[in-house]
């Protein structure tokens, strides 16, 4: 079970593989990036802290004033959900804490056998 099926809750141990958001392209999917980008960082086991959904918590806080992300100046591609993990064990929610978003980053449920990795 994974972030692509919607099973991931927080507090979740979690499988986090995170993708080059921008290869193949700033917009792609994750699909696309599955399938044809690179890996960004290593396979890492992680704690689910929160899962931001856009529209339901509330606007899309990756972006600045005027609408662009604050990294690469362009509009966010479209998706829905940003997780906020940290390293399981650790003191408090901001150690070895990560925030990425589902159009670059797969989350699988630690305690099943991934079918991804």
């Amino acid at each position: 079970m994974s972030a692509l099926d919607g099973a991931i809750e927080a507090g979740d141990l979690v499988w986090q593989q995170m993708y080059s958001p921008t290869d193949p392209e700033w917009a792609s999917t994750l699909e696309e990036r599955i399938e044809h980008g690179r890996f960004y960082g290593d396979r890492t086991q992680m704690r689910v802290v929160r899962i931001y959904r856009d529209g339901i918590d509330g606007p899309c806080r990756q972006v600045g004033k005027d609408g662009m992300h604050p990294l690469s100046g362009k509009p966010l591609p479209a998706h829905t959900e940003h997780y906020i993990t940290c390293v399981p064990g650790s003191e408090n929610d901001r150690d070895h804490y990560s925030s990425t978003d589902n159009n670059w980053c797969v989350l699988e449920l630690a305690t099943e056998d991934g079918a991804l990795f």
